[in-house]
């Protein structure tokens, strides 16, 4: 992942973002380049060298000469942009408030989690058995995390 964000950053402004950002300072960085290049978007896409230029660094999965590289499409692969947590219909086990937060695996493998946002609750899909995942699962409510109100 942090190779996949020097890389990206290397794309978008010639160097890598700095390791000391943390999520969101790296997040508005991104945004602030990414409008720059979005004012420009009509220029750059009339401009042939350009688009020979960008277009295998976005929509390439791989970079024949450099193999290691993360283009964009290599980092959409990874790690998909769609944020598919939820809430659980059912409350914590812990504080009783129905503040958990389901969050699946981004690449379809791996264990489901679920977290409480208002105690230090959390568990997997295959702690107890499968207990928490039947639990959830069963319950859980297709509104997005940032959509809910509480």
């Amino acid at each position: 992942m942090l190779d996949a964000l020097r890389d990206l950053g290397i794309i978008l402004q010639g160097e890598g973002f700095p390791a000391s950002a943390d999520a969101q300072q790296t997040r508005d960085a991104a945004g602030l380049i990414v409008g720059g290049i979005l004012a420009r978007f009509d220029d750059l896409a009339n401009d042939p060298q350009s688009v020979a230029e960008w277009w295998p660094l976005m929509m390439a999965l791989e970079m024949p000469d450099n193999p290691t590289f993360w283009t964009f499409a290599r980092a959409a692969a990874r790690w998909p942009i769609r944020d598919r947590r939820r809430w659980a219909a059912n409350p914590c086990p812990e504080c009783d408030f129905k503040t958990v937060i389901v969050s699946p695996p981004r690449d379809g493998h791996g264990r489901t989690w679920y977290a409480c946002q208002q105690c230090e609750w959390s568990a997997h899909d295959g702690d107890d058995d499968g207990f928490w995942g039947e639990a959830f699962e069963k319950t859980s409510t297709p509104v997005l995390v940032e959509q809910h109100t509480a």
